[in-house]
């Protein structure tokens, strides 16, 4: 049985973000969704002799896992199912910074996005792309949702202890009593894929063996 990977970039980026992560998958088929144009393509979920791999970053996490595709591996890097928290404290603290976060993103969007890059640990290397306002919008309403995970597909989730976008704590909160696969890094801020990028692909790789 064929295999393909299906990539999905997280918020505020582009397809660039898997180009320290794609050599590794030099031998696999890989297809990545375009986060900025909606998903208007879309693998052909009809062929049953395929295997679909999905590898979301951020919120890209909750995006491919929307989409009506068969998977039969999810892999979370720096993900989340729940971006403000279940936990009151969590929330509270998470919505403050939500809320500040989206009035400077719409008022003030590349010197937000700038900052924001900062935070990720990306820095000026991988630029923002043009951001469609109504998008813009999207996202930041699927932040405020809470999102159940696909129980019936093996999940692994990938995320990083100094990570200043998606906490330790966070990943506590949404993960910790799920049956779910889950490895902490100790580096890598919100960037894995980017940092660690031969680390992060042995994991996976190991993890769908």
């Amino acid at each position: 049985m064929s295999r393909i990977f299906l990539f999905c970039h997280g918020f505020g980026l582009s397809n660039s973000y898997w180009k320290e992560i794609v050599p590794y998958f030099k031998e696999e088929e890989c297809i990545f969704l375009s986060y900025q144009n909606n998903f208007s393509y879309c693998p052909n979920i009809k062929d049953k002799n395929i295997e679909y791999i999905a590898i979301g970053h951020s919120l890209g996490f909750i995006k491919i896992q929307m989409l009506e595709i068969n998977i039969k591996y999810f892999i979370g890097l720096n993900a989340f199912t729940n971006f403000l928290g279940f936990n009151n404290e969590i929330y509270k603290k998470r919505y403050r910074e939500y809320t500040i976060f989206k009035k400077n993103i719409l008022k003030f969007t590349d010197k937000t996005l700038k900052k924001f890059y900062e935070q990720c640990g990306i820095n000026n290397f991988y630029q923002p792309i043009d951001i469609n306002t109504n998008n813009l919008e999207n996202d930041l309403f699927l932040l405020k949702q809470n999102h159940f995970m696909k129980n019936n597909t093996k999940t692994l989730i990938i995320n990083s202890i100094n990570d200043q976008v998606v906490s330790h704590d966070l990943t506590k909160d949404n993960f910790i009593n799920q049956s779910i696969s889950l490895i902490m890094m100790p580096d890598g801020k919100h960037s894995l894929g980017i940092s660690d990028a031969d680390k992060i692909a042995n994991i996976i790789f190991d993890f769908i063996s």
